[in-house]
This record gives C-alpha cells, structure tokens and sequence, in this order.
C-alpha cells in the first residue's frame, strides 16, 4: 500500500479484496490460539457492506466544544489468514468527508491544515492479525494507520460484540484516538486539541453478495 494514505476505521473493518497483503505475519499471541476459539466465521475473506457501514471522525475545540464527521466512501475487507487468523484492511476515500451538514467545516476539514484531499485521497488502516475470539470478547486492536503520507502504529479498541454474530446481526465497532500532530496536521494548535477520534461501525457483507 505503498503511496497511498490509509485509515478506520475498523475499525473496520475491511478493504478490496485485490489489497495486497503483507508478506510476513506478526507472531501470535500464545493465550489467543485460534484453535481455543468456537465462532463460526467463514474460511473465505469477508467484504464490508459500505451501505450498512460508518466510518467517522471526531475533534474537540479547546472551548470543549465537539466537531464530529464521517466519510462517505470506503471499503475493506476482514481478510481470513492461514491458521485461522484474521486481518482488517480498510480504505477511505478522504475526499468524501462531511462535517454534520456544515459546509465551511467540511471545507477546513478537507484542506491541507486537516485531511488535505487534493494531496492525499486516501486514509488506510491494515491491523495485526488477531484471533476471531476477539470480535466476541472486544480488546486492543493494533495496526498501522497511513494518514496524510505518514504511516504510524496506532492500538484501536475492538469493543465487545453485542450481538451473537458480529459483522452480521450487529456492527462490529472499532474506535481510539491518535495525534494529528504526528500525521502533519498541526494548524490551529491553540483552537483544536491534538486528538482525533476515530470511529469504525462495520457490517459484513452475506458471502453471496447480499446484505
């Protein structure tokens, strides 16, 4: 993914099955064997449906006050790994952010003191591979996030699953904060605290192509 700004969200969780991935794994935690974990997942990559999906954004004002947004286009995959891992992979299109309805924010956050769309068009977030256990039981969730040309490791919260069958009767949600000052986005210090808050509400597509 060289070239291209990543991000979830998760938290999301997913990207295009033609996303290449990385060509070693990160070792396994001995306490998450896939081997101890009973949840029926499918042995096959699974899309997200970007219908039933939400990536957002937050930013709090140093006055506290709470700018939150969302992008429209994205898409992933929850990719299934030899051994019975998992791996998100989720791509954004920073261009299709909207701020509440509220126009000149939608523009601050598209310009090149926040998203910086012209430059960068996309925000991507590959994780670790992870058990399947960890959809049910919720935890930390950590990857790489590539934003606005600065790919930095980042440790996002998978909550814990509210529904028997997450990704399909209810979202599988992924949320943390990171510093925009490390992604270069550091105008208006005095106005905008550091943190961004990420949000990633992710549903799976049916393995025939229906939601």
């Amino acid at each position: 993914m060289a070239g291209r700004v990543g991000l979830v969200l998760g938290l999301a969780l997913a990207a295009p099955a033609a996303m290449a991935a990385p060509e070693s794994e990160a070792p396994m935690p001995p306490d998450l064997a896939p081997a101890d974990v009973e949840i029926e997942l499918p042995d096959t990559d699974a899309l997200i449906d970007p219908l039933r999906s939400r990536v957002g954004f937050a930013v709090r004002m140093r006055w506290l006050s709470r700018v939150e947004g969302s992008f429209d286009r994205f898409h992933g995959i929850v990719a299934a790994l030899e051994g019975g891992w998992r791996r998100v992979e989720v791509e954004v299109e920073s261009a299709s952010v909207e701020v509440g309805g509220r126009q000149r924010m939608t523009e601050w956050a598209a310009s090149d003191e926040f998203f910086d769309i012209e430059n960068y068009p996309v925000i991507v977030f590959v994780s670790d591979p992870f058990a399947p256990a960890l959809a049910i039981q919720g935890g930390q969730l950590p990857g790489d996030l590539s934003l606005r040309g600065t790919t930095a490791r980042v440790a996002f919260d998978m909550r814990p699953a509210a529904c028997a069958r997450p990704g399909h009767e209810c979202p599988i949600i992924v949320e943390g904060r990171v510093s925009r000052a490390k992604f270069g986005m550091d105008a208006h210090r005095v106005a905008v605290q550091d943190r961004v808050e990420l949000r990633f509400e992710v549903m799976l597509a049916d393995p025939d192509g229906a939601p």
